[in-house]
């Protein structure tokens, strides 16, 4: 009896998790604010990174979550995002305001721990 409930208690589990649905296709990709050195990076699993550089040097940055239906919850300085997107923008909606970012092919600094591909 015992087995049973634990084969039960994962498959439920291990269905819970394939149905968690990553970010739609639009909000996947790199990000640049303006061409300041502001990148968020989304990935098709739903992780995300935002790196911005302060003009003394200073660097920011963050690990986060995609939650649907369209926000990403930053695991430090940001909070929670709502997320956009409207034509090749995308536009992250916070604590701090409203910043629209572009697809970029400019890559990361290398002065953020995780520059994206």
């Amino acid at each position: 009896m015992r087995n049973i409930v634990v084969v039960l208690l994962v498959a439920v589990s291990g269905l819970a998790c394939a149905a968690t649905p990553g970010p739609p296709s639009e909000f996947v990709g790199l990000w640049q604010f303006r061409d300041n050195t502001a990148w968020v990076a989304i990935n098709p699993d739903g992780t995300a990174f935002q790196c911005r550089i302060a003009p003394g040097g200073t660097v920011y940055e963050s690990e986060g979550r995609f939650v649907p239906p369209q926000s990403i919850t930053w695991k430090t300085i940001w909070g929670t995002d709502e997320v956009t997107s409207k034509f090749d923008h995308l536009t992250l909606h916070g604590k701090w305001g409203d910043f629209a970012y572009h697809h970029t092919g400019v890559a990361m600094s290398s002065a953020c721990s995780r520059p994206a591909k």
